[in-house]
């Protein structure tokens, strides 16, 4: 009788432990549309936080487009960018004509021959002119001297070299609203002028071409920022 009492006594025991933990199980679990409910919620929160991201991330890129160029809009920096192309294209071909003009035109380069032996007797002239001074010259006169076989020199060079010093000069411009200084080449065949000036022009369209090009490249930069900027605010 006493083993009966011990072994109810124990399972007693039993039944109320693991009801105790059962019980405590379930208080710690939540009911499925609990969780469903709560992972709604979530993704709810994740997917605000993601739109004013993105809404974010829009009115930075817009921002930015805005004011890449001085201020100007996405349309504006276009207009611009089209615009430097032109007048690099417009560059080239003038440079292009500028060079067939020293190589191609039989006065030009007739004259360029001539000169440059009209310049070598004058710098020959020259020189003896410096060597002969006498000892006890004035300064005057011999810095004249001196400076007059410099320059003598230097202009032969001029005519001696595709890079010399020459008057720019030009056959009207081409008009744009970059601030590029655009000269056209000469075109008339044969042309009526001398090597100075056709050299002169040359120059000039070499200079406006590199100018067109540093120009272009920064306005193609700032443009291809622009076009990132709006796929950007477009995503």
């Amino acid at each position: 009788m006493k083993k009966l009492t011990y072994y109810v006594a124990a399972f007693a025991l039993c039944c109320g432990v693991s009801q105790t933990l059962t019980s405590c199980v379930d208080e710690t679990e939540e009911p499925d549309y609990v969780k469903a409910v709560r992972e709604a919620e979530m993704k709810a929160e994740i997917a605000e936080n993601e739109k004013n991201a993105k809404i974010d991330g829009k009115e930075a890129a817009a921002a930015f487009t805005t004011a890449s160029l001085d201020g100007l809009t996405a349309k504006e920096i276009y207009e611009a960018y089209e615009e430097v192309k032109t007048c690099r294209d417009f560059a080239d071909r003038q440079l292009a004509q500028a060079i067939a003009n020293k190589t191609n035109f039989y006065a030009c380069v007739q004259n360029r021959k001539e000169q440059q032996g009209i310049l070598e007797d004058q710098l020959k002239s020259a020189k003896k002119a410096t060597a002969t001074l006498a000892d006890d010259v004035d300064a005057t006169t011999r810095a004249k001297t001196e400076a007059y076989e410099k320059y003598t020199e230097s202009k032969k060079a001029a005519y001696d070299s595709d890079e010399g010093f020459f008057p720019f000069s030009a056959d009207g411009y081409f008009d744009n609203e970059l601030g590029l200084t655009l000269p056209y080449a000469y075109t008339s065949e044969p042309i009526s002028a001398d090597w100075a000036t056709i050299q002169g022009n040359y120059l000039y369209c070499k200079q406006a071409k590199a100018d067109a090009d540093a120009l272009f490249a920064e306005i193609e930069e700032i443009y291809k920022e622009a076009i990132t900027a709006q796929k950007t605010a477009n995503n």
